[in-house]
């Protein structure tokens, strides 16, 4: 089985949604529920890292978590690696991969 690394950028990104998702709604429900999909998505690519859609980009693949976030992420031998934790709402030329 896989192993699942985040880089320090992609941990940053996703401490950051979380944290403007509970000051939005003045509650921690909705950031719970993207951080509970986000497990859900680390256990499938875990079983199959080729289950994330390929990229423009050579080597990085996308899996959606709620359909407003997306798990950019490549593979390193057993280890995947989660480049980035990005909301789909925002300007695609402000991701950082």
């Amino acid at each position: 089985m896989f192993q699942i690394e985040w880089t320090e950028i992609a941990s940053k990104q996703r401490i950051t949604i979380l944290e403007f998702w509970i000051e939005h709604n003045q509650s921690k429900t909705y950031s719970k529920k993207i951080f509970k999909q986000t497990l859900v998505a680390e256990k499938l690519l875990k079983k199959n890292p080729l289950s994330g859609n390929q990229t423009d980009l050579e080597e990085i693949r996308r899996i959606l978590v709620l359909k407003n976030f997306s798990i950019f992420y490549k593979t390193e031998g057993k280890t995947i690696k989660i480049l980035a934790f990005y909301d789909n709402r925002r300007n695609p030329e402000n991701l950082e991969l």
